[in-house]
């Protein structure tokens, strides 16, 4: 017992340090505290970080397009009011720049808290709907009713046009939900993902799935309807020089292959009502469809751009028009397939 006492007592210096924890070790258990970002939290931030570039890009290109000195009246042709057209990609730009702020800082600094996000998506959502009530309500509903075609070209069948124009506004709205409605999504995931609640329960992310997937579908048929009134009325659609076919444009419907245009609405009918079939039925093993979401994509892209607006290259001086349907197609496809995929493994791990 003395002896015990004895080596108790000594100093340090005779008797010795301790254990010494790994130095290594040690930096590690701090980068790991430091960067303890839950796996939803940074998910939700880079897609957030993803649309909302997507939508920023698209309202500069909107921007870009408008010229405010026109007034909007060239030559008596009628116009939409350039001002509001101006003020909505003003708009646009602010909550896509928003989104943008509020996905970097929490993927390079930390999350920002619920509050903050849910103030944002209030503010997002009221930008939100006055871009959409002008771009896909008030500008074609205007020219609709006004006979307003692509170059002022006149009009040689009132109905057809009509007809044609009402199936690419429900087409631009199915996108335009889809690239909108993706940045409030995923700002709120970014607060759920700070809160204690959590992770978004199976029947939200199946409501979801089921959602994105008709929205695919819906797009589909009115492709498909457009499609099908061009090509069984193509003496009426006018064919210029080094331009071969039938000329269209009724965005984001845009070419010289009605046929292709036909085919593309039919896969996306058809793939949009198999996952609202795998969403309804909770099946377990969907790697199968979002595999073959890839090439149905990259049709539906094909369709929006390359193969149709190339052989417009003599129209369409600029690559706007390819570029913003690009957006459009991948928010469409990458909504159905990631809350498909969610719904499953969120009801796998539940």
């Amino acid at each position: 017992m003395d002896v015990e006492r004895a080596a108790a007592e000594m100093p340090d210096d005779i008797v010795g340090p301790g254990p010494q924890e790994d130095p290594d070790a040690l930096r590690k258990d701090t980068r790991l505290s430091a960067t303890s970002i839950p796996q939803m939290a940074v998910e939700s931030a880079a897609l957030l970080t993803l649309f909302s570039l997507l939508i920023f890009i698209e309202g500069g290109i909107r921007l870009t397009l408008i010229d405010v000195k026109d007034l909007g009246r060239p030559e008596g042709v009628k116009l939409f009011p350039p001002v509001a057209s101006f003020i909505a990609s003003i708009c646009e730009l602010v909550f896509g720049f928003i989104g943008l702020m509020l996905g970097l800082i929490s993927l390079i600094e930390s999350p920002v808290c619920a509050k903050k996000i849910k103030a944002c998506v209030l503010g997002t959502v009221l930008l939100n709907l006055f871009v959409f009530a002008v771009y896909n309500l008030a500008d074609p509903i205007y020219r609709i009713r006004n006979l307003i075609s692509f170059g002022g070209r006149p009009v040689s069948d009132v109905s057809l046009f009509r007809g044609a124009e009402s199936m690419a506004l429900l087409t631009r709205i199915c996108f335009t939900i889809a690239l909108f409605a993706g940045q409030v999504i995923f700002m709120l995931r970014l607060a759920s993902s700070s809160s204690t609640k959590g992770k978004w329960s199976s029947g939200v992310m199946q409501a979801h799935a089921i959602f994105w997937n008709a929205n695919v579908a819906l797009a589909g048929l009115w492709t498909l309807v457009l499609g099908g009134g061009v090509l069984s009325h193509t003496e009426l659609f006018r064919k210029i020089e080094d331009v071969n076919g039938t000329i269209f444009f009724f965005l984001p419907h845009a070419g010289t292959e009605p046929g292709f245009t036909i085919a593309t609405g039919i896969v996306m009918i058809l793939w949009g009502v198999l996952g609202v079939a795998l969403a309804l039925l909770r099946r377990q093993k969907v790697h199968w469809f979002l595999l073959g979401s890839l090439p149905v994509a990259l049709l539906v892209y094909l369709n929006f751009t390359l193969v149709q607006l190339g052989q417009l290259r003599f129209i369409v001086s600029d690559a706007s028009l390819v570029a913003t349907n690009t957006a459009y197609v991948f928010a469409l496809f990458f909504l159905s397939c990631f809350f498909l995929r969610r719904c499953r493994h969120q009801k796998h791990t539940s």
